[in-house]
């Protein structure tokens, strides 16, 4: 799976309804419809539900993303109405109904734009929403306004298999859910973890799926950081636009080997050419020759001089045209090598960039296989303490079974005997827990 929640709540919740494609919730509090999103991924299962955000842009987002979700721009509350809403400029995400948290916020510089939100309850949101389904979770972020948002719900009418409360102080770990708590244990439902940020709720006829949140997630739940996803989105496309840009420069290569293949053609006939005209003016020479020795002839041999000449001249003429033809080749060829030069710097570019996510990949690897050999540590350390015990347990025995076989005369004896059963113990307590003395 991918997990795209901010403490992997998505991935305790899915230990729940990994069997279950289709499914309910309700997300107050819900913000983006993808960053740091509880039901994302049971949204791209095919799930669907209900998400109510008081804030617009979030709101807005909701509204594109999730089409088969109703989304509501309102607040969720003990009794419908409307509500001042505090909107903080610096942490945004923190934003809420909560006079604690808007003045918590002035204090450290931020400014606030306060709205009036309508809010419904909701028992008024689930009955005119909820089609009469089954809440499969309820997941509640809302910054201070938890026991307004747990008031406004009728829990022995509505209720939902799992609960999940942001359950510290805004921006700390400081946990605060005795604020609201009393309303979930008192309609029967039971905490069965607390991940650090959130606690989760199950209803206690349903106790026995406590055993999914036995350990917290781990390499076993098969889960991959969306931003990690992203990047290996990303790398996919960057290797195909270098693909592509390796075929474009193949072309313009091949391209470039015919354009030098028309130019050695030419090159050949313009020797060729050359070879010609070089015949040609021995011709006119003999000619020359022949003027000085005849003159009487001199008339004729002036007119086909001046024929020949003629001839020489177009030939010039073509010989030029011939030659404009390969300047203006030179000058195709030359943007050519230009354009081949640029693609090649992009590409080294992109390939430099393809190189650096690959780093970023490997290091996340190695401090997974970090976290893994910590782990499997542990796992050691904890058997080598059982069977220390288990060895204590063995002494033990023996001890009370010497105690029985002994013959005790007197008040002495047994003290003796006591007081040698005592450091004996001592003595293989200190062994398997040597931290405790």
């Amino acid at each position: 799976m991918i997990s795209y929640a901010q403490n992997f709540e998505d991935v305790m919740l899915y230990r729940v309804f990994r069997d279950q494609p289709t499914g309910f919730y309700v997300d107050v509090g819900a913000a983006d419809p993808v960053h740091h999103s509880v039901t994302k991924w049971f949204y791209d299962m095919g799930w669907s539900g209900i998400n109510v955000e008081p804030r617009s842009v979030f709101f807005e987002a909701l509204q594109r993303e999730r089409p088969r979700d109703v989304n509501l721009n309102c607040g969720a509350g003990e009794v419908s109405g409307e509500v001042p809403f505090f909107e903080m400029s610096l942490t945004p995400e923190w934003s809420s109904f909560d006079d604690i948290a808007r003045t918590e916020a002035m204090a450290r510089g931020e400014a606030i734009v306060e709205h009036t939100i309508p809010i419904l309850t909701l028992n008024e949101i689930v009955e005119r929403h909820g089609g009469g389904r089954t809440i499969d979770f309820l997941k509640i972020d809302v910054e201070g306004w938890e026991r307004q948002v747990l008031s406004g719900l009728d829990l022995m009418r509505h209720r939902p298999i799992i609960v999940v409360v942001e359950a510290t102080h805004q921006g700390t770990a400081e946990r605060d859910e005795a604020k609201w708590e009393d309303i979930l244990t008192s309609a029967g439902y039971k905490a069965i973890y607390f991940d650090g940020l959130n606690k989760f709720y199950v209803e206690r006829r349903r106790i026995r799926l406590a055993k999914h949140f036995a350990v917290p997630p781990n390499v076993f739940d098969g889960y991959t950081i969306n931003d990690l996803a992203v990047l290996e989105r990303d790398r996919a496309a960057w290797l195909e636009a270098i693909h592509a840009l390796e075929q474009r420069l193949g072309e313009s290569e091949t391209d470039r080997a015919a354009r030098l293949e028309v130019i050695h053609a030419l090159e050949q006939r313009l020797s060729a050419s050359e070879a010609g005209q070089a015949a040609r003016l021995e011709a006119i020479h003999a000619l020359g020759q022949r003027l000085v020795e005849s003159e009487a002839d001199r008339g004729a041999r002036l007119e086909v001089i001046h024929a020949l000449e003629q001839r020489l001249s177009e030939s010039e003429a073509d010989r030029a045209a011939r030659l404009e033809v390969i300047h203006a080749l030179e000058q195709r060829l030359s943007e050519s090598e230009a354009d081949r030069a640029a693609r090649l710097e992009v590409i080294h570019v992109l390939d430099k960039e393809r190189l650096a996510l690959t780093d970023q990949r490997l290091a996340l690897i190695d401090r997974l296989k970090i976290v893994e050999s910590e782990r499997n540590q542990l796992h050691e350390n904890v058997a080598i303490q059982n069977n220390s015990l288990a060895a204590l347990y063995r002494e033990i025995n023996v001890l009370g079974r010497c105690f029985d076989d002994v013959k005790v005369v007197d008040n002495a004896s047994a003290l003796r005997l006591l007081e040698r059963a005592r450091r004996i113990l001592n003595l293989r307590i200190v062994s398997v827990c040597p931290e405790s003395y």
